[in-house]
């Protein structure tokens, strides 16, 4: 499996909340410990791609996190995302060019609990919190399998890893003339879900759809108190026999050609496990 998204975000004020939500939707969260900054840490759940969940909280919650403060403390859920690349410097080239504000490449590095090194470079693009509206870009130095792992495979919860972020946002020309450039492509198709309520542009060739809200509906009120962000993110299926024996599942939706299956996760945001229409039906 090729990984097009390299992992996403959710933040909480309680890591042991976040994980519990996780557990009680059928995911089994590792407890990955803290970050280098000593402010906050993280569990994740990994995928048979490469590709994870990680889910993010402060140990103290009068300490001011370097990154998402605002959202960790206000339980935003759905925050960030990133993508993967071999060429972080070619990559961070061409999107000052095509005229992004680009922060980095920048190196980290930190050292396992077993001592090993894991080292990569991380490039923010964009204003406001980073990967909030446009993804971070990862290029690992040292073997994926040092920064991640796979919390359960495929076989056992038919999910092969993240494939599309939905971006919510009130800004909707605006956004998709953005991605259309980060990624070089147009949006394949738009249309409009009275289920996910908003009007979404979908992306055939790039891991992201940008969803406007409706009137008075979710989306509306969460893009009104966050502004623009992630709202929701999707899952590639390997069989979907397994999903639905394993997780607790809360509703499905039209998704362009496809049909997205909810997961009743108690994290503001969603998390949703894409299937081809013709097999859900």
């Amino acid at each position: 499996m090729t990984r097009s998204i390299d992992h996403v975000t959710f933040t909480g004020s309680d890591l042991e909340r976040l994980q519990e939500a996780f557990e009680t939707a059928g995911f089994e969260p590792t407890y990955g410990g803290s970050h280098s900054n000593g402010v906050t840490h993280m569990a994740l759940v990994g995928f048979e791609d490469g590709s994870y969940v990680e889910l993010i909280a402060k140990h103290d919650p009068d300490a001011t996190a370097p990154w998402w403060d605002e959202q960790i403390d206000g339980d935003a859920g759905a925050t960030a995302w990133a993508v993967p690349t071999d060429g972080s410097d070619a990559t961070a080239a061409r999107l000052r060019e095509a005229g992004f504000v680009v922060h980095g490449p920048t190196e980290y590095a930190r050292e396992r609990l077993d001592g090993e090194p894991v080292e990569w470079r991380l490039t923010v693009v964009g204003e406001g919190p980073q990967g909030s509206r446009y993804p971070m870009v990862v290029e690992d130095r040292t073997p994926l399998d040092r920064r991640t792992s796979i919390t359960e495979p495929a076989e056992e919860t038919g999910i092969g890893g993240l494939s599309t972020t939905v971006v919510g946002t009130d800004e909707f020309e605006t956004t998709v003339e953005g991605f259309e450039a980060f990624f070089g492509t147009e949006p394949s198709t738009i249309t409009e879900s009275t289920g996910f309520g908003a009007r979404i542009a979908h992306f055939r060739d790039a891991p992201v759809a940008v969803a406007s809200p409706l009137d008075e509906t979710w989306l509306a009120e969460r893009v009104a108190a966050r502004g623009t962000l992630p709202c929701a993110y999707l899952l590639d299926v390997t069989d979907p026999a397994t999903v639905r024996d394993r997780f607790a599942l809360d509703g499905t939706t039209d998704w362009n050609e496809d049909v997205v299956h909810w997961l009743d996760l108690d994290v503001p945001g969603r998390l949703g496990v894409r299937e081809a229409e013709v097999t859900a039906r």
